[in-house]
């Protein structure tokens, strides 16, 4: 006999980016795509395996690639540094689905290099570690400019649905 629920894991993504009043400048909502290694990372902690990299996902990234995602990539097409410590993380269940939703913030002053005023953003992901660990999902969107006074929240929702 085989058993097949069907569920499939997705994601969507809430960008919000705002002013230095906090007024919402721009609001859009993405799906994102899990990666063969945010699968792989997902089944090694149900396993309670641990190693290289495994553990909870505690950081989000941005960056300015615009490849679309595949499921064999590792990592973002171009990465702007520092990545953001994930500010919330909370678990919930709507109906039958359990839900992670996390969020974290970038300010335009630590993304945007000196001398520079503005970085288009077009892609994010969220990793197990400040710099290299296991990404776990990716999105592109259209470009975002992010300017050294603004602030770019993203609230991502995780969701893992009955069959």
């Amino acid at each position: 006999m085989q058993i097949s629920d069907g569920q499939q894991m997705y994601g969507k993504v809430r960008i919000i980016l705002k002013d230095k009043k906090g007024m919402v400048i721009e609001e859009r909502e993405v799906r994102n795509t899990i990666v063969n290694k945010g699968r792989e990372l997902v089944a090694n902690l149900l396993a309670g395996n641990t190693g290289a990299g495994i553990g909870a996902i505690t950081y989000m990234g941005v960056g300015t690639g615009s490849t679309a995602t595949t499921s064999n990539m590792e990592g973002l097409e171009t990465a702007k540094l520092p990545r953001s410590a994930i500010e919330k993380k909370t678990v919930t269940m709507v109906g039958e689905e359990a839900q992670i939703d996390i969020e974290a913030t970038f300010k335009g002053d630590d993304i945007v290099p000196e001398g520079e005023t503005v970085v288009s953003l077009r892609e994010s992901g969220i990793f197990t570690a400040q710099s290299e660990g296991i990404m776990y999902n990716r999105i592109i969107f259209d470009e975002i400019p992010l300017r050294k006074s603004l602030e770019l929240t993203l609230q991502w929702k995780l969701c893992f649905p009955a069959a």
